[in-house]
């Protein structure tokens, strides 16, 4: 008998079970085993209770791994999946568990993963009734503003924020704006812009209006935390699902635990690092810049409105809606345009932008050119073109808060500039082609029932009605080159890389060790596998997997770099079983003419292009590639108290090296140690879910420093 033959909407578990134990089931092939899976997507999404329930037993039972696999994959245990719609999630899973204990069908590690998910079962009541308040508070919306843009209020919301570069001022109480980032919120009105396209027809109103009642109200903050939580529960998920987190109980709450401590603050030092390093970074950039007098945009448009005669920034009260608008003369723009905006130079601002961006990248100046995002708009025609909202932005606000007398209602009615089709085609077009135009704004626009996921900070231009709804300052200040490449890659855009045969971190990895004369080889191909590069020090062969990656902004991107991170891992297994046997020095030797007999260790690392998940929290170290230039070739800590040398003498050896790669090096235990951990509360289900949140303390981490650093040599 073949699963084919059972009537999976009938059949008894019971006696699924029985067949199944007692081997009358013939095992499925590779095939079948698809089909399986395919009945287990679909019968769980439309609900069918017994179909599923079968279909997964049959899968547990003859593809368990493969099967488990997929439904986190797809996640098909997430109540988030079923929101407005049958969820049989809960009851399917102690199903599962009960046929557990009599038939013994799972690992400890599938009975935490199911018994967080049931756990978390309360999360589908929770989910639905945040979508029904928020719909509620959409009829309100147009029962109570009639005429007024929801859309165009949520965005001067948001838009705000940004312009006043709203920062967290606690982050301990969940339910308040002001505990909440200026990204979460943009995050949380893009989902609701989205979720109120699906539920009515968007029309002309939408891009009129703003109510000015409903953004001082308490309703929109209201809805705006709703969202965040929905967004905080799937995140939830995601970390369950991708990263092997748990859901426990704790007295009367739910408490999300990562598989070890180590792990989750492997993440937030991550994070932590790379928000200082931007800092550092800036100044860097300023202090190496501050000779060649370079032209800034603020500059410029301090300059243009010294011009006599012209009144750029205005107070008009057309249309009976009282707000401020830029009226910039056509001859003066087109002025600006062919002298300033058309040359293939760079502003200040531009420049220390793609300072940091060459460096998360892994990018050159040359890149500018080379790279062609869309068909023939390149990275430097985007930069240029992005340009023309970063110059109205700044005309914007550089004149809204001069007037400390200006009306609050006013300036949010001047916010979100809305432009015809034609006109903004017409405004740009005197920069470049129309197909350029075309392309930068198939990039960074979102229209309802287009397939992509809409997120403002990706997709910063509405498109209605044949209008162009921007939120200016999210536009202007939102990270574009690193946005751009993350809805590209998701996209599978080839374009955005340059020729595939070259590895740029690996290239990078390479360089800075032949500066340090350390002998390496890269790109190296052996049976079954490659290596990236190998280095070679007196009687230690170093080994390293390069997995380049964007700079993860949340758990959804951190995926990738999980993924990779895992995938690295198999192949420095595999390169590490070959070394043991003897058959890697072998092969290396016979490749390279080189001698390496008295090797008598190996080390592995893998190197990641940005800094999530650095530590020593895997497998194999993870080390971040501009880390590694600096201590092998420099090998110095900067504090606020001095330079310190890292390497126990005046150049770098096999000792040091040992010591920077090692599962238990000094200076990855001082950044674990220096943070320090709160509990949050997210109370917007029942019971409140707990997760512990790692921060830097400069209470708790100075001292660390200090004690770390006084035992170095100052350089």
């Amino acid at each position: 008998m073949t699963f084919k033959d059972l009537n999976l909407r009938k059949i008894q578990k019971v006696d699924l079970l029985k067949r199944l134990f007692e081997n009358k089931i013939d095992t499925p092939t590779a095939k079948e085993k698809r089909e399986i899976q395919k009945i287990i997507d679909s019968s769980m999404n439309s609900g069918s209770y017994f179909q599923t329930l079968n279909s997964l037993l049959l899968g547990i039972f003859f593809d368990k791994e493969n099967t488990f696999r997929e439904i986190r994959k797809k996640g098909l245990f997430r109540y988030s999946k079923y929101i407005s719609k049958k969820c049989i999630v809960e009851n399917i899973i102690q199903d599962l568990l009960d046929a557990n204990k009599v038939y013994s069908l799972f690992d400890p590690e599938n009975i935490d993963y199911l018994d967080s998910i049931l756990n978390l079962s309360n999360l589908h009541k929770s989910y639905n009734d945040i979508h029904k308040y928020i719909l509620i508070e959409f009829d309100n919306f147009h029962k109570n503003f009639k005429g007024k843009s929801i859309i165009k209020s949520l965005l001067a919301f948001v838009d705000y924020l940004f312009l006043m570069n709203h920062y967290p001022k606690t982050v301990t109480n969940l339910m308040q704006i002001s505990s909440r980032s200026k990204e979460d919120v943009c995050s949380a009105v893009s989902y609701l812009i989205y979720l109120l396209s699906t539920k009515s027809t968007l029309t002309i109103t939408d891009t009129l209006y703003i109510s000015e009642e409903f953004i001082k109200s308490k309703e929109i903050e209201n809805i705006i935390i709703s969202a965040c939580f929905i967004s905080d529960f799937k995140e939830f998920e995601i970390l369950i699902d991708h990263f092997n987190y748990r859901c426990i109980k704790v007295d009367s709450n739910l408490k999300i635990v990562p598989p070890y401590e180590d792990f989750e603050k492997s993440i937030r030092i991550g994070f932590i690092r790379e928000q200082l390093q931007y800092y550092n970074d800036l100044v860097k950039a300023e202090t190496d810049h501050a000779e060649h007098n370079l032209v800034s945009f603020e500059t410029l448009v301090e300059e243009i409105y010294k011009l006599e005669h012209f009144s750029l920034f205005k107070y008009t009260e057309t249309y009976n809606y009282p707000r401020y608008v830029i009226e910039i003369p056509e001859p003066l723009y087109d002025i600006i345009i062919d002298k300033l905006f058309k040359p293939d130079l760079l502003f200040k601002e531009e420049i220390l932008y793609l300072s940091k961006i060459f460096k998360e990248q892994l990018l050159t100046p040359e890149n500018l050119k080379e790279i062609k995002i869309q068909g023939n708009l390149t990275l430097f025609d985007f930069i240029k073109i992005r340009r023309v909202f970063s110059f109205l932005f700044l005309m914007f606000s550089n004149q809204i808060f001069k007037d400390d007398k200006k009306d609050f209602e006013t300036v949010l009615r001047s916010l979100i500039p809305v432009y015809p089709e034609d006109l903004l085609y017409k405004f740009i077009e005197k920069l470049t082609t129309t197909e350029n135009v075309d392309s930068f704004l198939d990039l960074t626009y979102w229209e309802p029932g287009i397939d992509i996921l809409f997120d403002l900070q990706y997709h910063p231009i509405i498109f209605l009605e044949k209008h162009y709804i921007i939120p200016l300052t999210i536009l202007a200040n939102s990270n574009a080159i690193r946005n751009l490449y993350a809805s590209q890659y998701k996209i599978n855009n080839l374009k955005i890389f340059l020729d595939g045969s070259k590895d740029a971190l690996v290239d990078k990895l390479s360089f800075a060790f032949q500066a340090a004369g350390i002998e390496n080889y890269k790109q190296t191909s052996i049976p079954k596998t490659d290596i990236d590069l190998f280095a070679i020090l007196d009687d230690t062969l170093f080994l390293f997997e390069c997995k380049q990656s964007l700079h993860p902004v949340s758990i959804f991107d951190l995926r990738t770099t999980y993924d990779y991170i895992k995938k690295a891992e198999k192949q420095l297994d595999y390169l590490n079983r070959e070394y043991h046997s003897g058959r890697l020095t072998k092969i290396l030797t016979k490749k390279f003419n080189i001698d390496l007999s008295n090797i008598k260790h190996v080390i592995s690392s893998i190197i990641l292009s940005n800094r999530l998940f650095n530590g020593n929290a895997f497998k194999y170290p993870i080390r971040y590639i501009s880390e590694i230039e600096n201590y092998v070739n420099e090998g110095t800590m900067r504090t606020k108290e001095g330079i310190f040398n890292m390497w126990e003498g005046e150049k770098l050896t096999l000792s040091d090296l040992k010591e920077y790669f090692s599962p238990t090096s000094k200076h990855v235990k001082l950044l674990f140690d220096s943070v320090s951990v709160r509990t949050l509360t997210y109370s917007l289900t029942d019971p409140p879910i707990l997760f512990d949140a790692y921060y830097l303390s400069a209470e708790n981490a100075e001292p660390r420093l200090h004690d770390f650093t006084s035992k170095l040599k100052t350089k």
